[in-house]
């Protein structure tokens, strides 16, 4: 379940590069928003969800950006930041989209701020807000999808679940 959620975001990231490009403002982050998502299936296993945000993170620098290792450790970053906020917070739409915001907000600001500091991109306060506005829009329609998704495929486990045991 969680694979299957994981690898439809990184297709939609992919169909979405593609579409849009990667140099716009309407920046793609589905890989990134499927680890606030998946979180409520892999709380009890933290480790299990780290070594997730790692693979993801290996995979988005090598398949998007083209950098060694600052997805990897941004997504970890945003890994233990999602974790500590789940963990004083219950687990539902409002909270998941609050958090997703803020995830998005954190990755565009440390993603500024590294490309500024290197001399990547100079700064331009104008820009910097039109790309979290816009990147905040244009994942949150994807946060809601897949929080729903997730939601469905939670209860169906447990019904599962529940069913199995009657029948024991």
């Amino acid at each position: 379940m969680i694979v299957l959620l994981i690898v439809l975001s990184f297709l939609l990231d992919d169909i979405l590069f593609q579409v849009v490009g990667n140099n716009t403002i309407f920046f793609p982050l589905c890989t990134l928003l499927s680890l606030v998502v998946i979180y409520p299936f892999v709380r009890n296993n933290l480790l299990h969800y780290y070594a997730i945000s790692i693979i993801l993170g290996v995979l988005y620098d090598i398949c998007y950006s083209g950098t060694l290792f600052l997805h990897v450790a941004l997504f970890i970053l945003l890994s233990f930041f999602i974790a500590k906020c789940f963990s004083k917070l219950s687990i539902n739409m409002v909270n998941t989209y609050c958090l997703g915001i803020a995830v998005v907000l954190l990755y565009r600001v440390f993603l500024m701020m590294f490309f500024v500091l290197l001399k990547i991109t100079p700064w331009n306060l104008e820009n910097f807000l039109d790309s979290i506005l816009s990147s905040i829009l244009f994942n949150s329609f994807y946060l809601g999808c897949f929080y729903f998704l997730a939601k469905k495929m939670r209860l169906k486990m447990i019904k599962k679940k529940y069913s199995l045991l009657k029948i024991q």
